[in-house]
């Protein structure tokens, strides 16, 4: 006798809430699993855009070049492996953010009739374009402080370098400066979410995995699908039949995901900075924004014939 329904439906939810899920349809019966592989990092990735600006096109290039010339010498002064550092083509840049707010501030000002009957108007910003640099240290260490502490001074003297020029950030006029200042005592808020200054680095950490270690994961998880299924098969007081159908994904810390966002820079996904083909693969790789743990998830979903 065939179980009803109402059954399989109550069984379906039950079985969701587990690391592996299943689920019936007309069409066969689905299950799922997953397998987490944690993993010490033994790399610390970095990117920058440093970036040029000038009255003109060709001014901008011109600055973008040197410094750029700079910064990859700087980089292996710092010891980054070689074959890592990568910079990318030149683009012009988007604005930057203290101008955007200046220059809303100052709308805002004249819509309200001027301050003390002046009209604020900020002068035109300069032309920037900037190139994204990449580079890669190893990070191997004995045990977790000398790991914290190994992070710790790389990144610190990364930063002091000043990469990304930021110690020749764009001059603000006085009018351009009362604005500002205007505009921090008033809290103002002129983009929601915070983003990265512009020539700040962002590190993540990187374990590669292999592909053994990578079927392995798989054949755990598809062994998870298929319990969860036969699970809920049996609950139905049916069998599993042939496959269907069996697709797999993987996926990263989803604190890479946060940080990504968070930093405007989630069109790299969860191969977040390793979209460049230099640096390989990101499809191989665990990801995390901390150097203590990075993950790399394998998910499976297989649908079987229900007899």
């Amino acid at each position: 006798m065939k179980a009803p329904l109402w059954i399989l439906t109550l069984v379906m939810v039950f079985l969701s809430q587990r690391v592996g899920f299943a689920q019936f349809s007309p069409g066969g019966i689905t299950g799922g699993g997953n397998v987490v592989l944690r993993h010490k990092p033994d790399t610390m990735r970095m990117q920058i855009d440093i970036t040029g600006q000038g009255t003109t096109l060709k001014d901008a290039l011109d600055v973008l070049k040197t410094r750029r010339q700079a910064a990859l010498k700087r980089l292996g002064e710092l010891g980054a492996a070689k074959e890592s550092i990568h910079a990318g083509d030149a683009k012009v840049a988007p604005p930057d953010p203290r101008q955007r707010q200046i220059q809303m501030m100052a709308r805002q000002r004249m819509m309200a009739g001027g301050k003390r009957g002046k009209k604020a108007e900020p002068a035109t910003p300069p032309l920037v374009v900037t190139t994204t640099l990449t580079a890669e240290w190893p990070v191997k260490a004995a045990d977790a402080d000398e790991l914290l502490l190994l992070v710790g001074t790389l990144q610190a003297k990364i930063r002091k370098s000043d990469l990304g020029g930021n110690s020749e950030a764009t001059k603000l006029s006085p009018e351009e400066q009362e604005l500002m200042e205007e505009s921090e005592t008033t809290n103002f808020d002129y983009g929601g979410e915070e983003q990265a200054k512009p020539g700040d680095p962002r590190f993540v950490f990187v374990k590669k995995i292999s592909a053994d270690e990578q079927a392995e994961a798989l054949a755990r998880a598809f062994k998870q699908a298929k319990e969860e299924a036969a699970k809920l098969a049996k609950a139905a007081d049916l069998d599993l039949g042939a496959l269907k159908y069996l697709q797999s994904t993987t996926s990263t810390s989803e604190q890479v995901q946060q940080y990504a966002a968070m930093y405007g820079y989630s069109r790299y996904g969860r191969g977040m900075m390793a979209a460049d083909p230099n640096l390989g693969d990101p499809r191989n790789e665990a990801i995390g924004p901390q150097s203590e743990e990075v993950t790399y998830t394998v998910t499976v979903s297989a649908s079987f014939e229900a007899k």
